[in-house]
């Protein structure tokens, strides 16, 4: 048989270099299939921001073997501080550290996105069946008799590529979800998150520690939380919409500048949150965008992961997991059934539910967060009577998932 058609007649293309996509090609070698990720990023800078790894994203890291890698490089913060982002006291607290460890059997940790792409982007690198194609967008795609054929802009022109399934990891305006799968577009939140990375040395002494700091006030909540061995902390602020003429300009996405613009929205907030915009550092805008619910994430050799099956909103710290959750599922779905289309009903069969959960969650969180007058008054009492240990109870659910292991039954 020709080697060429037998390379072919092995490879599972994937569409994306995040989180979701290299984690689903880390699975899929182990599967024992040959793997090609496109990027149509040249290079993977170490862009974004801070993110939150839950017990249930460190389960699927650990089982990928890169778990201490992983912790060498994040934060453990001792527990998650909630303030009232007016008047700026304490509402509760909730600890973390080695409690989490022992109840979940993972730890929760924080880290910058881009450590994270970094440290999977080297396992893929010391995969010999993992090739990674920078520069290189995969635009559409062809199911036939062999597998699929898939169209990819490269260096300023358009090649063909064979394999046997594609897996569209290509984020909330996938392309192969609009393109392959006939499938929905995203649609805007009306909010947007306004990001910054400050050195530690910067951050005002009274904002300093191993702890994840959230600020609630009406209409807008921020988080921060250290990253990189605490010489950086990570800040993101979400606002609505209308914030944008407060803040007195457009933006498109990741436009850069400064906390002054901030300030004028943010006049009312307390004076230990608001310092933070006094520093000389450059802030993102991101619009948030989510995706209705899919009725379908595969097609006979298609699949999606990750945000491209199930865009959510950052209020339940869920997205990467989610992501880290799907390529784990579905790398253990291909090694356990037949065919290719089976192992993707398996894995969307499994997905579908938990994601569509943890999404509607997500937004009941930021209606909570960001509740005003009376009905703040009466959140952040309940939250003083419920006590950090009962609120994490809340979680657990979704803390203490376990990695399918064995035969499908």
């Amino acid at each position: 048989m020709d080697a060429h058609f037998e390379k072919e007649r092995r490879t599972i293309m994937i569409s994306g270099a995040g989180i979701a996509g290299l984690a689903s090609a880390l699975f899929i070698a182990r599967a024992g299939y040959r793997v090609e990720v496109f990027e149509k990023a040249k290079k993977l800078d170490p862009v974004g921001s801070g993110l939150q790894l839950t017990p249930n994203a460190m389960q699927v890291l650990a089982e990928l073997g890169l778990d201490k890698q992983i912790e060498a490089t994040a934060n453990a913060p001792v527990g998650i501080e909630i303030f009232n982002g007016r008047s700026g006291r304490k509402i509760t607290d909730i600890r973390l550290g080695n409690e989490i460890t022992q109840r979940y059997g993972q730890p929760y940790l924080v880290i910058h996105r881009a450590d994270l792409q970094e440290t999977l982007l080297n396992a893929c690198l010391r995969e010999p069946d993992i090739l990674i194609r920078l520069g290189s967008e995969l635009r559409d795609a062809v199911s036939h008799a062999n597998g699929i054929t898939a169209i990819a802009d490269t260096n300023q022109k358009t090649d063909n590529y064979r394999g046997i399934a594609l897996i569209g990891a290509d984020g909330v305006d996938s392309i192969t979800r609009r393109e392959c799968l006939l499938g929905k577009y995203s649609v805007s939140t009306k909010t947007f998150a306004l990001r910054a990375l400050v050195e530690s040395q910067e951050m005002p002494l009274v904002l300093r520690s191993n702890r994840i700091k959230m600020w609630l006030a009406p209409d807008a909540h921020a988080v921060v939380y250290p990253v990189r061995g605490g010489h950086y902390y990570s800040i993101v602020i979400i606002l609505p919409d209308k914030f944008k003429l407060l803040l007195g300009f457009e933006y498109d996405i990741q436009d850069e500048f400064t906390g002054k613009n901030i300030a004028a929205g943010l006049g009312k907030w307390n004076t230990k949150f608001t310092q933070l915009l006094k520093l000389n550092t450059k802030w993102t805008f991101w619009p948030l965008k989510t995706l209705p619910q899919l009725k379908a994430w595969t097609e006979e050799n298609i699949a999606l992961v990750g945000d491209a099956a199930h865009a959510m909103t950052p209020h339940a710290a869920q997205g990467a997991a989610m992501g880290l959750e799907d390529a784990a599922v579905l790398g253990w779905a291909i090694s356990t059934t037949k065919t290719l289309p089976e192992a993707f009903q398996l894995y969307q069969n499994r997905r579908i539910k938990r994601t569509s959960a943890i999404s509607r969650l997500s937004e009941t969180n930021r209606t909570i967060y960001q509740l005003p007058g009376a009905l703040a008054f009466f959140r952040n009492l309940r939250m003083r009577i419920m006590g950090g240990d009962k609120i994490l109870a809340r979680q657990d659910w979704i803390y203490s998932w376990k990695l399918p292991k064995g035969k499908p039954e």
